[in-house]
């Protein structure tokens, strides 16, 4: 029969283990009643810290600010900040008028405007410029000079009036594209709209024909009107023999235009105006502004 052994503990064994565990709860007990040495330095810490504390708060402005140099930044920015300066409506940049608050986008879309002949002449005017906010455009006005502020000295405004009656008066169907450059409101890319649009008429009849080249502003042709005439008198065309694949005129609709071939093949050759409105009777308005160019 095999022998079964236990696990036993020894008397001598059993007094070691109680001593330990004695001691070790000693231990314990003598660390809740001493103050640990952890603490002390902890304490010392925070008391290091309150003293420093109030020291910043006696310190000057400029310790506070080394701690802070956004903030000495910002304070900096403000201090130097440049003032924004008034600029003249006309004649102002894109940089210029984004400097005093218009958007990039806007200040394009006022220089493309003037440079096709528009004019700002107040607030009222500065608001057709697509893409103005008009909440933002009250902060915005006190830096705008316009036009009718520009002169304050009545002896420039006298000077001003005497060169403009010093200007000799073109024939618009003569100019070339530099007389037309040197108009008010009239730069080189208008000067050559118009000339194209004057070779495609065969020449101007009246001045107020700038109404129909794209571009001109209305203010722009009450300025210049005074300045032009029409003594050359247009070339004309027979409208008996127009060939509707090749012809062109900016007041002959493409439409009437292969009308005309076929009611002279069925009627014979226009001789005069009622005979050409018979060619589309239900609309005889374009005759009207044909009629000078017509050679019957």
């Amino acid at each position: 029969m095999k022998k079964e052994y236990h696990l036993t503990i020894t008397r001598k064994d059993r007094i070691y283990l109680v001593i330990f565990v004695t001691a070790l709860l000693g231990w314990e007990l003598v660390k809740l009643v001493l103050p640990s040495p952890n603490v002390k330095a902890e304490e010392s810490m925070t008391n290091s810290i309150a003293q420093q504390d109030s020291t910043s708060i006696e310190r000057p402005a400029s310790v506070n600010v080394e701690k802070n140099p956004q903030l000495s930044i910002q304070e900096d920015e403000e201090r130097h900040s440049i003032p924004k300066t008034p600029v003249s409506i006309t004649t102002a940049s894109v940089n210029e008028l984004v400097a005093i608050g218009f958007s990039k986008k806007v200040a394009f879309n006022i220089q493309k405007y003037i440079s096709v002949g528009g004019q700002i002449k107040d607030e009222k005017s500065l608001k057709r410029i697509y893409g103005i906010d008009t909440n933002s455009l009250s902060d915005i006005l006190p830096f705008i000079i316009f036009p009718a502020t520009e002169f304050k000295d009545s002896s420039s405004l006298k000077s001003t009036e005497k060169k403009e009656f010093t200007y000799s008066i073109l024939d618009l169907n003569v100019a070339t594209a530099g007389d037309l450059d040197k108009l008010p409101g009239i730069g080189q890319v208008l000067a050559d709209r118009i000339i194209k649009f004057r070779n495609s008429l065969g020449g101007f009849v009246s001045v107020d024909q700038l109404r129909d080249c794209y571009g001109i502003a209305p203010e722009t042709l009450e300025k210049i009107k005074p300045r032009l005439n029409t003594n050359q008198p247009p070339q004309q065309f027979s409208i008996n023999t127009i060939d509707p694949k090749t012809f062109s005129h900016p007041y002959l609709p493409k439409k009437i235009m292969w009308m005309i071939p076929n009611y002279i093949k069925n009627h014979g050759p226009i001789t005069n105006e009622e005979e050409l409105r018979m060619v589309f009777p239900p609309d005889t308005n374009w005759c009207e502004k044909l009629l000078p160019y017509i050679r019957f």
